[in-house]
């Protein structure tokens, strides 16, 4: 993590980044209950980050909240009426342990949410 961090530092922050979004709120491999999430939502993160998730059986390597967030349009792609009703939740939480991918889309310099039905 701390090499990729490096290698990609110099081209941060990035145009675009795209992201889905599981029902748990999770977004990246950003999820509620991880291992080193508040780390990884905070503003001084480096800009990849090693994370071990609750129900994820393989440590996951993530973008952190200041890579995704600083792009220079970040998409969300969601699909279903289930997910539809968990960013509504996300959006309302005020927790970001709880909703990482609220936390994601609040700090974010420009963000656009596409879901299909």
């Amino acid at each position: 993590a701390a090499r990729l961090s490096l290698q990609l530092a110099p081209n941060l922050p990035l145009d675009s980044a795209a992201i889905g979004m599981g029902e748990d709120m999770h977004c990246a491999s950003l999820f509620p209950g991880a291992e080193a999430l508040g780390a990884a939502l905070s503003p001084a993160a480096p800009p990849v980050m090693a994370i071990r998730a609750p129900g994820a059986p393989e440590p996951r390597l993530t973008l952190t909240l200041p890579a995704l967030a600083g792009s220079g349009r970040l998409r969300l792609l969601i699909r279903g009426p289930a997910k539809r009703v968990a960013l509504e939740r996300a959006l309302a939480e005020p927790d970001p342990a709880r909703a990482p991918v609220g936390a994601v889309l609040r700090a974010a310099r420009a963000a656009e949410i596409h879901w299909a039905a």
